[in-house]
């Protein structure tokens, strides 16, 4: 496929930062408030994405996981042909919550190119809430948690 040939994509979950500050100081020890949101350095198993959860270890869990993200993404997502006309590469970061239940809430685009390269990250993963995908949801001191999550996708032209 031609847009598959023109598209380098690369997804990787980073592990947010940290517990939202304005609820504690910066030398309080990272306990979920009901409600807040958790990010990666607070947290002890970041999210999933389903389809892994007969892997014996979360690490093999986790790496399966991120492979069927990266495939579902790859499947779905194109590259903006104004991007493409323009020769424009880059970086668009994109992030959400998963919540208590593993549905997703509060997608917003963190860094942007121009061509459009936004917009299309956010159409596909808009698609994953609008398909009811549920994740598996964080975990931290043996808690479900809400938890943010960033992805980069790298819009490259070969």
């Amino acid at each position: 496929m031609p847009a598959i040939r023109t598209l380098l994509l690369f997804i990787s979950l980073l592990a947010a930062t940290t517990h939202y500050a304005q609820n504690h100081s910066d030398n309080a020890a990272a306990e979920p408030l009901e409600g807040s949101v958790m990010f990666a350095k607070d947290i002890d198993e970041m999210p999933l994405f389903p389809g892994c959860e007969k892997e014996r270890s979360y690490l093999e869990q986790k790496k399966c996981a991120d492979h069927k993200m990266l495939v579902h993404v790859y499947r779905q997502i194109k590259y903006p042909a104004k991007a493409r006309e323009k020769g424009i590469a880059g970086t668009v970061v994109v992030s959400f919550i998963v919540e208590k239940d593993g549905s997703m809430s509060d997608i917003k685009l963190e860094q942007d190119l121009a061509g459009g390269c936004g917009q299309e990250v956010l159409r596909v993963v808009t698609l994953l809430q609008q398909e009811a995908i549920r994740w598996i949801p964080g975990r931290h001191d043996g808690q479900v948690v809400r938890s943010v999550m960033q992805f980069p996708i790298n819009f490259k032209l070969e």
